[in-house]
């Protein structure tokens, strides 16, 4: 039996769940709204030896992808970069690039995460690795249909993907 959800468009949401949890629950209902199937690390088997391969996978299928990136490093994974070991986050970012889907990413600023909701949990060393990624991002982002942008609050993200043709973004213009 085909999926009915076959032909849909697919996007992957990558984030850490510190200060992005509730973020990623929103931008999923945003794809939803828009007949585009979200996709998780969340719904993936965690902590699995085969994760890597399966996000890379994901990410491979995947129309687009949309990271969210701010001062947390994440969960660290087995995937190093130069001297440092990459987060999970990191490597779909970097995956991402590599293999040149198209790709919103989204720089959340420090006055983003200023909520009493939000813990700073990590360490000094996750947080510079992290202040180091975050600049590479920036430096070598994507052009064209790939996009950074910097926000400073929720609202700020909430505008910006408010602003978003989700069918020109995906490539697929015979809707526009």
């Amino acid at each position: 039996m085909v999926s009915p959800h076959r032909n849909r468009r697919r996007v992957f949401i990558s984030a850490t769940t510190a200060g992005f949890g509730e973020w990623r629950k929103r931008i999923k209902n945003i794809l939803l709204a828009h007949d585009i199937m979200p996709v998780e690390q969340e719904a993936f088997q965690p902590c699995s030896e085969d994760l890597l391969r399966e996000i890379s996978n994901e990410i491979f299928e995947a129309d687009g992808v949309i990271c969210l990136i701010g001062p947390f490093y994440g969960f660290p994974s087995p995937e190093k970069r130069d001297e440092y070991r990459m987060s999970y986050t990191q490597y779909e970012w970097f995956h991402t690039r590599y293999l040149r889907r198209p790709c919103l990413t989204f720089i959340a600023e420090r006055a983003f995460f200023n909520r009493p909701d939000v813990r700073w949990p990590e360490s000094n060393d996750d947080q510079a690795c992290q202040e180091q990624f975050v600049e590479v991002v920036k430096k070598h982002g994507f052009a064209g249909r790939y996009g950074i942008r910097q926000v400073a609050s929720e609202l700020a993200l909430a505008l910006e993907l408010s602003k978003i043709n989700w069918v020109k973004w995906l490539g697929d213009d015979s809707e526009a």
